[in-house]
């Protein structure tokens, strides 16, 4: 690291008053792949990807996001695994805090083109359930299905 790391902060997003250095989600392939997505509407396609199997949080979800500046993906490692209690179904996204919300941004603006109908409503209703403003969803419409 290029500055003397004096300690880290875990918790919850919601807590931190500032914008985290950087942001790791656990979650499902499905998830990771939209993030992914999200990433590249505003950014392109992430050039630095760098999987080891090992390492996961610490390397692949923390070190590698702070020092490139772009998101990386684990498949989580065994120990992680073990200690945490990870599904076999779940991995790992670690997200750069300066680009969280162009990331949330590029997940929302690409709902419809991306996102099945099955899905486009279930996210319209946790939306509303829990408050938030989200983008009109167009309904028939994706970019592999027939319009």
């Amino acid at each position: 690291m290029p500055e003397q790391t004096y300690g880290i902060a875990v918790q919850p997003a919601e807590h931190y008053e500032t914008v985290p250095d950087v942001i790791m989600i656990i979650t499902t392939p499905y998830n990771v792949m939209r993030l992914t997505q999200g990433y590249g509407y505003h950014h392109g396609g992430a050039k630095n990807i760098s999987m080891v199997g090992n390492q996961a949080i610490c390397l692949e979800c923390t070190a590698a996001p702070y020092l490139n500046g772009e998101i990386n993906i684990s498949a989580l490692c065994i120990g992680t695994r073990h200690q945490a209690g990870w599904k076999d179904t779940e991995m790992a996204i670690g997200i750069p805090g300066s680009k969280f919300a162009d990331v949330i941004d590029g997940v929302l603006a690409t709902i419809n083109i991306m996102e099945s109908d099955a899905k486009k409503k279930q996210i319209e209703e946790k939306m509303k359930k829990a408050g938030f403003h989200f983008p009109p969803m167009r309904y028939h419409y994706n970019y592999y299905m027939d319009c």
